[in-house]
């Protein structure tokens, strides 16, 4: 009878772990994503297409084509989701500002860096 209920206890808290460890790990926290403490530049570019989404939130968007493209990390945090191929036109009255970097590992093993933005 002990070993059951140690095996039924040992069982329990395994899955209390696991949902603890998920729960901690679930959040908006992106890895790789460094925040600035004061937000930087605007980007004078107006057009971006998403190239790759990370997160219903957050995505990898080029301003204009190869060679002279320019990638980021695109946030929101109004609840917007981004999908592969969106086209986004930034409004005259707004702007993509840099809050951070984003560093990621390319299919073939590179290891980029890239500006963080939002539009605002």
């Amino acid at each position: 009878m002990k070993f059951f209920l140690g095996f039924v206890t040992g069982i329990i808290v395994t899955f209390i772990v696991l949902f603890l460890y998920t729960y901690k790990n679930s959040g908006d926290e992106l890895d790789g994503l460094t925040l600035f403490k004061q937000t930087g530049e605007c980007i004078a570019k107006r057009k971006l297409k998403i190239f790759q989404t990370v997160r219903t939130n957050a995505a990898l968007a080029e301003f204009g084509v190869y060679p002279n493209e320019m990638m980021v990390l695109l946030i929101n945090h109004e609840g917007i989701a981004y999908y592969d191929n969106q086209k986004i036109i930034i409004p005259k009255n707004q702007c993509a500002r840099r809050i951070g970097t984003y560093t990621y590992s390319t299919r073939i093993g590179f290891q980029k860096t890239v500006p963080a933005v939002v539009i605002e």
